[in-house]
């Protein structure tokens, strides 16, 4: 039942802008100063949840919220302006008043750019600045979101610089109040495509709200999300698929740039920055790289505050061969020739530049490793071939842990086609691990810890939705038995083309090729 044209209290409801998991939100105006507000209302009577349970626990989330966003003061946080409760024909309802933002959120405004689907780093920063500085206020009071997105953020149009919106972050339904005494809860709240690996099993931290502002802002520089597809897919992504480096879909995206959002979305929070603060900070020295010297400037930043008495290392380093050197000038014969000083100095001074770039460069890569891809595109041939590729394991845990990444490949021989291409060897590999952990037999029983070999066999089938076999050879845990830490094996799996991906659909029986 809507309530337009009804009254909470001293404000007139006008109409319903908005609804959620939890409520709905009106547009209503403060009849004592003649302002507009949104009121989030949460109705707890019978006809809304016929179980009472869910009542109570709407009811619960909605009122810490209240209690969360009391405790906050901060430019860049939706503030309350009032909260209470109405008696309604079946029960009761409480409602929360807040600033009404008519430009809607985040998520909102970037569809109603000319170009929606990515901004420019320094627009991405300035956003990053301001959603970094609320989420740090927020956790400085003990909280912890566990819900950060672009549809949780409103908007306030900035006049003097359009693409510079004013933030204000909003939803503290599923935040979580963290105390010396308190632990950490088991349920499982927030947007599977933000949620961090340790939220999903309801261990959430500060640096998981981190993580989640990575996402967005992954998404905000190259238009899509690093983890898509359905949530039992994107649980298994975030927690065992390492993302692509931003700049392999915006090339425009300098080294930096993926190094510093690479760290911040780590699988482990213990590998992140120290704080989201720390990471926008980060984000800010990325920026400064400069071009002409293929070096980022490392500078002091006061605005980075460590969580705890974590101290702060460098943020991101990057360092780039150096441009080309002009051609030698070297005399005509008539002329007087080169000096051989002149000449070996030169030769020297050339080869000191090149391996000082190579070592700057592997000691770069030895604090920040950016995980490459192994995805390769191949093109349709008329004639299906049968093609091995021997896969070496990288792994050395042999731990019973699902987090481990796809193995580079020695070989990236992909077989030929019909008239899909098949899919890159290391999306088949999580496909496989996908499906042998939560769709076969041994769901919940094994795990795939590493692929030794994978070999794809012809495609069979329909042309529109064809399959074909891979023999795959993997060493894996027993789960159920704690006596044994691994093995290998060896199967088939079926794989079929169906809406635009290929997904397993069967595996047959133990050591079966």
């Amino acid at each position: 039942m809507t309530l337009a044209g009804q009254y909470l209290g001293h404000y007139h409801v006008l109409r319903q802008i908005g609804r959620g998991g939890m409520g709905e939100v009106y547009l209503a105006e403060d009849s004592h100063v003649t302002r507009q507000v949104a009121i989030k209302v949460v109705r707890n009577e019978q006809v809304a949840y016929p179980d009472y349970t869910t009542a109570q626990e709407t009811t619960r989330l909605f009122q810490r919220e209240m209690k969360s966003i009391s405790q906050l003061d901060h430019s860049h946080i939706l503030n309350i302006y009032d909260f209470g409760e109405e008696k309604v024909t079946g029960g009761s309802l409480v409602y929360m008043v807040m600033p009404y933002r008519p430009e809607g959120s985040l998520a909102d405004w970037l569809m109603q750019r000319d170009n929606p689907h990515m901004l420019s780093p320094e627009d991405v920063g300035n956003l990053l600045t301001q959603s970094a500085s609320a989420l740090q206020h927020v956790h400085d009071r003990n909280i912890i979101h566990q819900d950060v997105k672009p549809s949780n953020f409103l908007v306030r149009v900035n006049a003097e610089h359009p693409t510079y919106p004013d933030l204000f972050l909003v939803d503290f339904g599923v935040a979580r109040i963290t105390t010396a005494t308190s632990t950490a809860s088991n349920s499982v709240r927030g947007t599977f495509t933000y949620m961090a690996p340790e939220q999903w099993s309801g261990a959430a931290v500060p640096a998981t709200d981190q993580y989640a502002l990575a996402i967005m802002v992954y998404q905000l520089l190259t238009g899509v999300v690093p983890f898509q597809g359905r949530a039992e897919q994107v649980m298994f992504q975030h927690m065992s698929i390492p993302p692509k480096a931003p700049s392999e879909i915006n090339p425009r995206l300098s080294p930096a740039l993926d190094a510093m959002l690479l760290r911040a979305l780590a699988k482990r929070p213990e590998e992140r920055f120290p704080s989201v603060s720390a990471f926008a900070s980060a984000f800010r020295q990325a920026l400064t790289y400069d071009i002409s010297t293929a070096t980022l400037l490392l500078k002091p930043d006061p605005y980075v505050r460590p969580t705890a008495s974590a101290s702060l290392e460098p943020t991101v380093a990057a360092i780039l061969p150096q441009p080309a050197l002009p051609p030698l000038q070297v005399a005509s014969p008539t002329k007087s020739a080169v000096s051989p000083l002149r000449y070996i100095i030169g030769t020297l001074l050339v080869v000191g530049i090149i391996l000082g770039g190579v070592f700057s460069f592997n000691a770069l890569s030895a604090k920040y490793t950016l995980v490459p891809r192994t995805n390769v595109t191949t093109s349709p041939i008329t004639t299906p071939i049968s093609t091995k590729a021997t896969r070496v394991s990288t792994t050395t845990n042999t731990s019973p842990s699902p987090k481990v990444n796809a193995p580079a490949p020695t070989t990236e021989n992909t077989p030929g086609q019909t008239t899909i291409p098949y899919p890159t060897y290391s999306d088949a590999e999580v496909a496989i691990k996908y499906y042998y952990e939560n769709g076969s037999d041994f769901r919940g029983k094994n795990i795939i810890l590493s692929f030794d070999t994978l070999t794809y066999h012809s495609q069979t089938g329909p042309v529109t939705q064809p399959q074909f076999l891979a023999c795959a050879q993997y060493t894996f845990a027993l789960v159920s038995s704690p006596d044994v830490t691994h093995d290998t094996a060896r199967h088939t799996f079926t794989f079929q083309y169906d809406n635009g991906i290929w997904s397993v659909i069967d595996m047959g029986n133990w050591n079966s090729c």
